[in-house]
């Protein structure tokens, strides 16, 4: 299967895609479309065969151990594929590129943890949140 990446600006079709992937992040949808808005973040569009699979969105962190590829957010659909299984390669070609020694993914999805961990991937941190007001 043949997959296209392009760079993209911010859309209303992102916005709709990615928004339940982010509905559960402080600051949501709009910290999303602020960092790529600002260029600290770049949006990239998933396509198959011209037909729109899906988007995501990556940030480089410099770090004192080395730059890291963050996934941001990321979401899509394509009937009969494990898109974890196609993407995740993608994402650490994409960090070898940008020269970064490491892909780091949040998710608070439990079925990704999985897929993920199959992978490849090792638990980095627990992440604990308390809002201290509304």
């Amino acid at each position: 299967m043949n997959l296209t990446l392009s760079r993209v600006a911010w859309s209303e079709t992102a916005a709709r895609i990615l928004a339940p992937v982010c509905a559960d992040e402080p600051g949501g949808l709009g910290d999303v479309a602020v960092q790529v808005q600002t260029g600290t973040a770049s949006l990239f569009k998933v396509d198959a065969q011209e037909r729109l699979v899906g988007f995501y969105v990556v940030r480089i962190d410099q770090l004192t151990a080395g730059d890291e590829l963050v996934i941001v957010a990321a979401a899509g659909r394509l009937p009969g594929v494990d898109l974890i299984a196609v993407m995740l390669p993608t994402f650490e070609a994409q960090a070898v590129l940008s020269d970064c020694g490491a892909v780091r993914i949040h998710t608070n999805r439990k079925g990704m943890v999985k897929k993920i961990a199959r992978r490849g991937y090792g638990f980095s941190e627990w992440v604990f949140r308390k809002k201290l007001s509304e």
